[in-house]
């Protein structure tokens, strides 16, 4: 069920129909409540109202006049709005990239301010259509008004909040911005999560990876994903409680994010599961049509990747931005570099060891990186200067030799790439002696000369 819910809450978040409903319901129910009070308690809310905030006396038309003008003004509003939300999602589409559309769909303002737009509208058009004609019934409802009018100042204020915040929304810097700091949030709780996830081992001494690997030696029968689609999240909690009660140990190969074609590997385990076993240990698993952020942390430096190579693209030409990028991807991994595990052993409550996992380490994230950012920054003096400069920072907070040789590999590739593309002399040169600080050996020349300090 965990899976359902880490699903769940993740479509939630990134819809813009869940807090407009939520909104809209929460008016509804209001109305009705605020009606009944001033039904019930004409006199002393009427009174009260009146003498605490000035309200003079009202009458039946002047009422129906105020709300039947707010009902038509905060609809014709709720156009403008959504048309400008509409305009925003597709220009951050075709600007920054596909992927990006997801951060402004979870953009909470802009849910919000269209669920204080629609309920306003609802809460004025029950509130005028629950008026009596009758003579002998009809009632100023004084508190449902107050209400009214409450929320009308609301709407004033949610429109200029998002007429700056659209704008300031579309900002290249906003948007490096919020998915750096989101890659640096979900570092910081993903890895402490892992760690103090109930009787989890992080192999961090000789002693626990010797442990691992006798774990590992008792793993020789393969189960398949039946299932296809991109990971999207993983019940760990459940898969270890399932694994005690069926006495199993397993080793999970798949990871949110990674694609299932129905024949991949799901797991490694200790014996020959049984058809239901395979579906149960399917079941922990949550499948969809494209990798999703909860528990997937290489899809936010994906994001940032995007950003960057769609600055340097001809047609846009900007080295700035993706060296913003570049900037706020060397912060998330010098978080990386201090938490990394490459192997974690999940155990139950009498200490034997269920589950191993696979958590993402540093050597896998910069080979993402190398993969798709090097040959693209090589375009660019300016970006490649900016990024060596970064690597070899990284390069020396480097806690393993793991770590090293994969930062001196993206290095070997950018500098490869730069002599490629880089004509200027001068240029070449600066990039050389950047390099040279990597001590880094085997990288020919064009001619076939070997340079010492490569």
């Amino acid at each position: 069920m965990r899976k359902f819910f880490i699903k769940f809450k993740d479509r939630l978040t990134s819809s813009y129909w869940f807090f407009p409903s939520t909104l809209f319901f929460m008016a509804l129910v209001g109305a009705l409540i605020t009606l009944n009070l001033d039904f019930n308690h004409k006199k002393e809310i009427g009174n009260f109202l009146k003498n605490v905030f000035f309200l003079k006396e009202l009458s039946l038309s002047t009422v129906r006049t105020y709300l039947g003008t707010l009902v038509g003004a905060v609809i014709t509003v709720v156009g403008v709005v959504f048309s400008l939300t509409i305009l925003t999602v597709s220009t951050a589409s075709s600007q920054f990239g596909p992927r990006i559309l997801n951060n402004f769909m979870r953009d909470r303002g802009n849910q919000v301010t269209l669920g204080v737009y629609t309920s306003t509208f609802v809460y004025a058009s029950t509130i005028l259509i629950c008026l009596y004609e009758d003579p002998e019934l009809a009632f100023v409802p004084y508190l449902s008004i107050f209400v009214s009018y409450l929320l009308a100042l609301s709407c004033i204020g949610f429109l200029i909040y998002y007429i700056h915040h659209i704008p300031n929304s579309l900002r290249i810097e906003s948007i490096v911005y919020k998915i750096a700091t989101q890659t640096i949030d979900m570092i910081d709780k993903k890895f402490p999560e892992e760690e103090k996830l109930k009787n989890m081992d992080v192999l961090d001494s000789p002693k626990k990876v010797e442990e691992y690997k006798e774990l590992e030696s008792n793993l020789s029968f393969e189960t398949y994903s039946n299932n296809v689609g991109y990971v999207q999240a993983i019940d760990l909690e459940g898969i270890t409680s399932w694994a005690k009660d069926e006495d199993i140990q397993l080793c999970l190969n798949l990871r949110p994010g990674d694609f299932s074609n129905g024949r991949v590997v799901l797991a490694i385990t200790s014996v020959e599961l049984s058809n239901k076993q395979r579906q149960e240990l399917n079941d922990f698993y949550a499948y969809g049509e494209g990798r999703t952020l909860p528990q997937n942390l290489m899809y936010l430096f994906s994001q940032l990747i995007e950003v960057a190579v769609r600055a340097l693209s001809p047609g846009i030409n900007d080295p700035i931005t993706a060296m913003s990028c570049i900037d706020w991807m060397e912060a998330a991994l010098m978080k990386m570099i201090d938490k990394d595990t490459k192997y974690s052993v999940i155990r139950d409550e009498n200490s034997v060891a269920r589950v191993s996992i696979r958590p993402l380490c540093t050597e896998e994230i910069f080979e993402h990186l190398n993969k798709g950012l090097s040959q693209y920054v090589a375009t660019s003096y300016s970006t490649s200067m900016h990024w060596m400069s970064s690597l070899n920072r990284m390069h020396l907070a480097a806690k393993s030799s793991g770590q090293r040789k994969a930062i001196e590999h993206c290095a070997r590739v950018l500098y490869s790439s730069c002599r490629d593309t880089v004509s200027v002399q001068s240029e070449l040169h600066k990039m050389h002696r950047a390099f040279q600080a990597f001590n880094v050996l085997g990288v020919e020349h064009k001619s076939g000369t070997t340079n010492p300090i490569q």
